[in-house]
């Protein structure tokens, strides 16, 4: 007796390990500034990876349901964005409480007021609106907040006008958005890689996310094209596989900071190949299974998580802890992020039956 097929997964496992690789970039980057850690001098290039990827998993997920979307698109578009919220939400809760108990507290100098006044000026940040301007000072927000913000608000703006304006969104107006935006930036401030700096009210971070976002949509509408029009030889994979080396390659050299020259915008244009041609699967591909799923899953709490471990060391156990122990921190916050994973994944959800103390279930 044969069992049931195993249904391949729709995930990318060449981009799920990428995932976690530029989610260690940017740890990496904030581990710099507390330890001589010396690699990952500009980590902070990982966020372009990230924006890209949500920009294409945007555009992919209204192609496949574009003709229910298309109705009524404003709603359509809420809805898709509210779900990735409900996903990505109780990894926020989880977060806020456990920065209480490790930092805030301690921080506070165990101060009940200034504990619950900080957790007040938590709440626009808790409803992703700092990106809008919106915010106050708190200890409770560690900095990495900006960047669900600015990703929220920017597929609100961008999924109605792609589900809206389909065909002219994806041919014409994304990529001049796109270029446009981060064109803009590169030319005034010389970077496209600035979050909550704001020199005309507005936060870099929230345009930096629109004009990345315009662009992964792009890459996807592209890796299609290539997949439905390319089948090559094994030698023309093989020149597309050294393609998407050499990307990840250059991008690690600006990412080390070993021979860098400040173009950001060269770097995003590398993120954005490596993304289209991996995505194409015109060649070969890291298969998705257990591994790679799983390293892809944790790349979220290894983000949110990882300032945690950075900013609460120090205050249990002296300002230099990180010095000299770089591998020993990056193992601390590798594990504290899998089981942050655990326990968001599997134990959140056992706690479901506990909502029938607050919320009647349907008659």
């Amino acid at each position: 007796m044969t069992g049931e097929p195993v249904k391949k997964s729709s995930k990318n496992g060449t981009i799920e390990v990428l995932r976690f690789f530029f989610a260690i970039c940017i740890v990496g980057v904030h581990l710099n500034g507390v330890s001589d850690l010396g690699y990952f001098k500009f980590g902070h290039y990982g966020v372009e990876f990230f924006f890209i990827v949500t920009g294409l998993l945007m555009a992919q997920s209204i192609e496949r349901h574009l003709s229910d979307m298309q109705g009524d698109y404003a709603k359509s578009a809420f809805d898709m964005v509210l779900k990735k919220v409900k996903r990505i939400y109780p990894y926020v809760i989880y977060v806020t409480i456990v920065v209480i108990a490790f930092y805030a507290l301690r921080y506070r100098e165990y101060n009940p007021l200034d504990a619950v006044m900080d957790a007040v000026n938590l709440l626009p940040y808790m409803f992703f609106a700092n990106m809008a301007g919106m915010g106050a000072d708190t200890p409770m927000y560690l900095g990495i907040m900006w960047y669900l913000s600015a990703m929220f608000l920017g597929m609100l703006i961008l999924a109605p006008i792609y589900i809206r304006f389909n065909s002219y969104a994806k041919r014409i107006l994304f990529p001049l958005m796109g270029v446009f935006i981060l064109g803009f930036m590169n030319l005034t401030v010389h970077t496209i890689t600035l979050t909550t700096e704001a020199p005309w009210g507005l936060p870099m971070g929230m345009l930096r996310a629109i004009g990345e976002m315009a662009i992964g949509a792009v890459c996807y509408s592209v890796a299609m094209w290539l997949r439905r029009h390319y089948d090559l030889t094994i030698l023309g994979k093989v020149v597309i596989l050294l393609a998407e080396i050499l990307c990840f390659v250059l991008l690690v050299i600006y990412i080390n900071g070993d021979r860098f020259y400040d173009s950001s915008s060269t770097v995003f244009f590398l993120f954005a190949v490596l993304v289209t041609l991996v995505y194409s699967d015109i060649t070969w591909n890291i298969e998705c299974g257990k591994v790679a799923s799983f390293l892809g899953n944790i790349s979220l709490p290894l983000y949110l998580t990882h300032m945690i471990i950075i900013l609460s060391f120090p205050l249990w156990f002296g300002g230099g802890w990180f010095y000299g122990r770089e591998p020993e921190a990056f193992v601390i916050i590798i594990a504290f992020a899998v089981v942050s994973y655990l326990i968001v994944e599997y134990l959140f959800p056992r706690l479901k039956p506990a909502r029938k103390l607050f919320v009647k279930g349907p008659e």
